[in-house]
């Protein structure tokens, strides 16, 4: 699986002394290709290193031929020079090991996995995902085995929400609306936590117990209470949580990385997604153009090329790859535009310049050598 002309790879490369790379993008650019590449280069830099993905579409691990581990574990990742894991968010796995934590015991937290309403947030509620990739990262960074970790998020959009996910939860758990839910559910000041099955509730609870229930869409006043309960007992240690991983994600140990395609929208867009995460407070490490093309190496043009291609095969198909090569000429032309406009647009930010796959393109001799140009 050859790769295309490297020609234009930038020689400026990524510090290889982060510990965890974030790569944000849109759909379509091959951030999940890049995340694996830069897996395997650092691995093969000597970082025990761990690549999660949290994209549904699981491409990451079918690129490190691990297409059947999706249930959230970490496979080790064989044929790769030096160590590598890797694995694919799994929502239900994630919050589960996050509820075994934070729950006081093996009771408390049996009856958490079996409250109606905790069972249907987990099965699709908006904003499920980001928690739940949030605690796994928070896992994989406090897991002494691994020197280096990638995580490769959604397209741009949800992947800033994600990014943002950790102050949005602190802010919300410390909002006076939660405290005022909990207060009129008798559980924010008191100091047993009584249930609410068993006790009379005021108008005022009764109302905000049915806005809940209708936002989560149960209408079983009994689990919502029960879920009311477990949201006070774990309450500050998941305010410590995200306020631990909203530090996190702005240490020097961590940086981000845009990774986009030569055209005008989509270096336009990764320009806008790094103007985001630098008023974010986020660390850049620097802009990913994947899949450039380099420039014909042939001199001869038009009626000359075809000319010269005709000695070999057909005119007519000396013809059709002679115009080939001058499409190829102007695309390349047009992603070079483009991309000296972001460059000027994101003066002093690195630039890294990837070469297009092949289409089989994506074995893992393919990725190393990508992940060598990443790092170099």
């Amino acid at each position: 699986m050859a790769l295309a002309s490297s020609d234009q790879a930038r020689r400026r490369g990524l510090p290889k002394e982060k510990r965890i790379y974030v790569t944000v993008g849109a759909g379509g650019v091959g951030k999940t290709t890049v995340s694996a590449a830069l897996g395997l280069g650092l691995a093969q830099a000597g970082h025990t290193t761990a690549v999660l993905t949290v994209d549904p579409a699981r491409r990451l691990l079918q690129a490190l031929n691990l297409g059947g581990a999706t249930g959230g574990e970490l496979v080790e990742v064989e044929g790769c020079a030096g160590r590598l894991w890797a694995g694919a968010l799994h929502v239900e796995s994630a919050l589960e090991r996050l509820v075994e934590e934070l729950a006081p015991d093996g009771r408390a937290a049996k009856a958490v996995k079996a409250n109606r309403v905790y069972r249907q947030l987990i099965a699709g509620e908006g904003g499920v995902e980001e928690i739940a990739a949030v605690a796994q990262l928070y896992a994989l960074a406090r897991d002494s085995r691994f020197e280096a970790i990638v995580l490769d998020t959604p397209p741009a959009a949800n992947a800033l929400e994600f990014l943002d996910a950790p102050r949005r939860l602190r802010e919300f758990l410390e909002s006076r609306a939660i405290g005022l839910l909990l207060a009129a559910a008798g559980l924010e000041s008191a100091k047993r936590q009584p249930s609410l099955r068993s006790r009379a509730v005021g108008a005022t609870t009764t109302l905000l117990l049915r806005v809940f229930a209708r936002a989560t869409g149960s209408q079983l006043v009994g689990d919502l209470a029960s879920f009311l309960e477990i949201v006070a007992r774990a309450r500050g240690q998941l305010i410590e949580r995200a306020a631990a991983v909203e530090q996190l994600l702005r240490e020097p140990q961590t940086g981000f990385l845009v990774v986009c395609v030569p055209d005008p929208v989509g270096t336009r867009e990764a320009a806008a997604v790094a103007d985001r995460l630098q008023r974010l407070g986020l660390p850049l490490l620097g802009v990913v153009v994947n899949r450039v093309h380099g420039q014909p190496a042939a001199k001869e043009r038009g009626a000359e090329l075809s000319r010269r291609l005709g000695k070999a095969v057909a005119a007519s198909l000396a013809n059709r790859l002679a115009a080939n090569l001058e499409y190829l000429r102007a695309l390349a032309s047009g992603e070079q535009r483009a991309i000296e406009e972001l460059e000027a647009t994101l003066a002093g930010t690195p630039l890294i310049l990837l070469p297009e796959l092949e289409e089989d393109g994506g074995g893992l001799g393919a990725l190393q050598e990508l992940g060598g140009v990443l790092l170099r």
